[in-house]
């Protein structure tokens, strides 16, 4: 009785018609080294494994199959090779024949990787790991590109020539420029009252007032947003938010040429939450307010000295005059090692007060805004049919 040579119960040859002296003459199935290490070529659309040349297949090794799937395939080819190879061989002979030939196929594989001048091939599972992983990140990347950031954001307008936009580095607005304009980084409260006016008219001999239509109107807008700051970076773009907010309540005035003296504070444009929310509305700010608190700890943001995220400055103390000096004098001198452990003694780099800012690490801000329609947009874009349909919404109607 035979039994299949790929599942795991012993494989027993079937005796021929003529006897069991009968020999019955077969080539014996052969399995190339890329048979069990190559596979055909990926699916149109397949990520290829970053860095691997397109001549690496080791992709998936048996199509769709899991990875307990894929050694169950190898083991069974091995398995039968050895079975109809060596039929009259017994269990513990096959299974020595099987372990030989996968010795030699490994030493098959490393002979040519080293001759490739490539390193040998990862383990199938390592290889199913990593191009699920690199699916997986494309996957994201593919999706945050095709993906509006919908987070609150205020901005200049994008043709505008002031403020962050010409910004420098090293400047106090620079910060802003790499996130055109300023994103709230937690959800912020946002407060808006639409209102309908109507003026009463009191009648004589009426039990009842009656109302005249008079106008409608979108109210001041009330935004509270929280900013923390971990480390220099985040310090300086919290700097520059609050002095963004507090130059776009200021007109150009004075040896302002572009835009000319006179002209009132800008534009900005709130957006955020998807087309039907904040679609590029503008707005003018009416007042920003914000308080340094006491119960929270400060950090110090970056100077022009200074590279973001470090907070000592660059230069090393050349002397121990100070108390601070004469403190890490001392440590030095009492942790020191033993004569040829250390070339010299350490230097230090003491936090300098120097043209240093320093901000909460939470803060709390306030803005009161202002909408802004156009006379234009009123009379030749508006209509209610469309501002109902949403249409008027995506182009930032109020």
């Amino acid at each position: 009785m035979a039994t299949d040579p790929t599942s795991n119960d012993s494989y027993i040859p079937e005796i021929p018609d003529g006897g069991p002296n009968e020999t019955i003459e077969t080539a014996p199935p052969t399995i190339g080294l890329g048979d069990l290490y190559s596979a055909p070529p990926p699916p149109e659309g397949f990520d290829q494994i970053e860095g691997q040349a397109p001549g690496d297949n080791y992709y998936d090794t048996a199509g769709g199959a899991t990875q307990a799937e894929q050694d169950a395939i190898i083991r069974a080819q091995l398995e039968a090779t050895a079975a109809e190879s060596y039929g009259g061989a017994t269990q513990a002979e096959q299974d020595a024949i099987i372990q030989a030939q996968r010795e030699t196929k490994e030493s098959d594989r490393e002979t040519r990787s080293l001759l490739s001048k490539s390193p040998a091939p990862p383990s199938t599972r390592s290889i199913n790991a990593n191009s699920a992983r690199s699916r997986a990140v494309a996957q994201t990347q593919r999706n945050a590109r095709q993906q509006d950031d919908w987070r609150i954001r205020l901005q200049l307008a994008q043709q505008a020539n002031y403020l962050y936009n010409t910004a420098k580095e090293g400047d106090l607005l620079y910060p802003l420029k790499g996130t055109n304009g300023v994103i709230f980084p937690y959800t912020p409260q946002i407060n808006i009252s639409y209102r309908a006016n109507y003026d009463p008219s009191d009648l004589t001999h009426t039990n009842y007032k009656q109302y005249f239509y008079k106008n409608s109107s979108v109210e001041e807008i009330q935004i509270t947003a929280d900013f923390t700051a971990q480390d220099t970076t985040e310090a300086l773009y919290m700097l520059a938010v609050i002095h963004f907010f507090k130059s776009v309540t200021k007109m150009f005035y004075g040896k302002d040429a572009d835009p000319r003296a006179g002209t009132p504070p800008p534009l900005c444009y709130l957006l955020g939450y998807g087309q039907y929310q904040f679609s590029d509305h503008p707005i003018v700010l009416t007042s920003f307010q914000y308080n340094l608190p006491r119960d929270v700890d400060y950090i110090r943001a970056g100077s022009t000295t200074q590279w973001a995220g470090q907070n000592v400055s660059a230069y090393a103390a050349k002397d121990t005059g100070s108390a601070a000096g004469l403190v890490a004098k001392i440590r030095a001198e009492a942790s020191r090692l033993p004569i040829g452990g250390i070339s010299k003694d350490p230097t230090w780099n003491p936090l300098s007060n120097s043209a240093a800012t320093y901000v909460p690490t939470k803060i709390e801000l306030s803005l009161n805004a202002l909408p802004i329609v156009t006379r234009a947009d009123i009379s030749n874009n508006f209509s209610l049919e469309k501002y109902a349909s949403g249409e008027l919404l995506k182009r930032g109607i109020w």
